[in-house]
């Protein structure tokens, strides 16, 4: 029997984690009403200053990072696990561990909406994440504008997602298919990576009218995949305690998230459909990282000591795989990077890209 329990992240420590801002963010913060997720803005997103694109135009490519749910900008909260400057700080340094030198911007959007006992919170940050998708699409749009007319540089793209960001990326390659002055310039995305990816497995095949998708969040993606990535890496992690299935005595103790929330529904980050599916995009490829999640109850070092704990405050994070928040890497005590997680694995797909 499976007893499911609800969202209870570590929520005590509420202190305000003072990085340094060296990386570039791209926000849309404050352009959705977190508590029921409708537009609130009609800019397309927040810009970074133009001297900091100069630089980033002056390389061949650059990656652009989204975070999952519940992440606000700084520090911990009532409705946030991670903060987005330490994410992308984090991920900067498992990128330079494993020799990446190139550019790195962070996409952070309105993701910290209530964590609750109904999912209503999760439900209405899947609809700001959908919202964010023709956002970043424009991004992505005007920054190749401006580095071929600053530099005369047609930079390459890289987006990566943890988590819920997924549905953005999704989202945004969605509104790229749909964009004449993208297609006409004949731009692409060169690499996609999901890093535990939390949308439904089947959301990344070519539309099926024999398999209709009852909800205005959810789509098929695959034809967005196939037109506009020249290739899409999926990341998964079968132990992923965040989007697994709980079955048997064992696991019982274990809160259950993603298939709880989605009505049983699996995530394509814990259990991807085949390459071989029909109507799979032909540059989809599933890649296992289960092993470069390191058993290591604390990724971001906030002092807690645990990323995910039961109703009853014992930490469910155990054995190799298990930490949901370990895929862009592991703070050691003094803050510095004790484990790359998977970004090792990431940075060999886009050496063969």
């Amino acid at each position: 029997m499976i007893i499911i329990i609800t969202i209870t992240f570590t929520l005590s420590n509420i202190l305000y984690l003072a990085w340094a801002e060296t990386i570039p963010i791209v926000s849309t913060r404050g352009h959705f009403d977190k508590s029921t997720g409708n537009l609130t803005s009609t800019e397309a997103y927040n810009p970074i200053d133009n001297e900091i694109l100069n630089s980033i135009c002056m390389k061949n490519e650059v990656a652009v990072y989204v975070h999952g749910v519940w992440t606000n900008e700084r520090g911990h909260s009532i409705s946030a696990v991670e903060n987005a400057q330490e994410i992308f700080e984090r991920l900067n340094m498992s990128l330079e561990d494993v020799g990446y030198n190139s550019s790195l911007i962070g996409f952070s959007w309105d993701s910290d909406t209530k964590i609750d006992f109904d999912g209503e919170g999760w439900n209405i940050a899947k609809i700001i994440a959908k919202g964010n998708g023709p956002k970043l699409a424009q991004f992505l749009l005007d920054l190749k504008n401006y580095c071929i007319e600053h530099s005369n540089n047609n930079i390459e793209i890289r987006l990566v997602g943890h988590s819920l960001g997924s549905r953005v990326i999704l989202s945004a390659l969605n509104s790229l298919d749909n964009n004449n002055e993208w297609k006409s310039s004949h731009f692409k995305i060169i690499t996609v990576n999901l890093l535990g990816g939390a949308v439904d497995n089947y959301e990344v095949l070519k539309n099926n009218n024999d398999i209709p998708i009852i909800s205005n969040i959810k789509a098929f993606y695959g034809d967005a995949i196939q037109n506009q990535v020249i290739n899409f890496y999926n990341m998964y992690n079968f132990e992923d305690d965040v989007l697994e299935e709980k079955k048997g005595f064992l696991e019982s103790w274990e809160p259950e998230y993603y298939p709880s929330f989605e009505g049983g529904n699996l995530a394509i980050g814990q259990k991807p459909l085949s390459e071989a599916t029909p109507g799979m995009p032909s540059n989809y490829d599933n890649i296992n990282v289960m092993n470069q999640i390191i058993f290591q109850t604390d990724a971001d070092n906030d002092h807690d000591g645990c990323d995910l704990k039961n109703l009853f405050g014992v930490c469910t994070i155990n054995g190799v795989g298990d930490n949901h928040l370990g895929y862009i890497g592991f703070r050691d005590s003094d803050n510095s990077l004790m484990n790359h997680g998977a970004i090792d694995k990431v940075i060999n797909t886009w050496n063969f890209s």
